[in-house]
């Protein structure tokens, strides 16, 4: 049922009623000394989108979807990111080359370990990855992030 809100001329005062509108009209051809007054419209409606509106508990839990995920379109937006993780993402989409092709999870692990004898410090890889690899490991070059981009520094 529409609240409407009524002027009296008499009392100079506004007040609101809650009606039908078949009431609101007999109740203004009654009260003479009454105006209705028009006003705005009150429209609920939601800004942003639906998961702007979650709780953190929710957020744990997509969170936790995307960590289970790393490749689906929620990880990219909810999934926890290394360091490492966003810089192989950069060159990824630099060189426009797929991740399981420059080093797969035990590649990098042997990479760590023996740097110098691994397949990652041969061919195009040790160019698109290797080389800044190395560097990063030897303490030659650091990491900083500028403009919301993580960079390679020398240091």
């Amino acid at each position: 049922m529409p609240i409407y809100t009524f002027y009296n001329k008499r009392t100079k005062k506004e007040f609101d009623e809650m009606m039908t509108i078949a009431e609101m009209e007999k109740y203004l051809s009654k009260n003479k000394h009454i105006n209705q007054v028009i006003k705005g419209l009150n429209i609920v409606s939601s800004v942003g989108n639906r998961t702007g509106k979650t709780d953190s508990g929710w957020k744990e839990n997509l969170s936790r979807i995307a960590e289970a995920h790393p490749r689906s379109a929620l990880a990219k937006r909810y999934g926890k990111k290394s360091i490492k993780q966003i810089k192989t993402e950069q060159v990824i989409k630099k060189h426009n080359v797929s991740p399981s092709l420059i080093a797969k999870q035990n590649d990098l692990e042997n990479f760590i370990n023996n740097p110098e004898h691994n397949e990652i410090t041969k061919g195009w890889k040790l160019e698109v990855f290797g080389e800044k690899a190395i560097k990063l490991m030897n303490g030659d070059i650091a990491l900083t992030i500028k403009n919301q981009q993580l960079e390679f520094i020398s240091v």
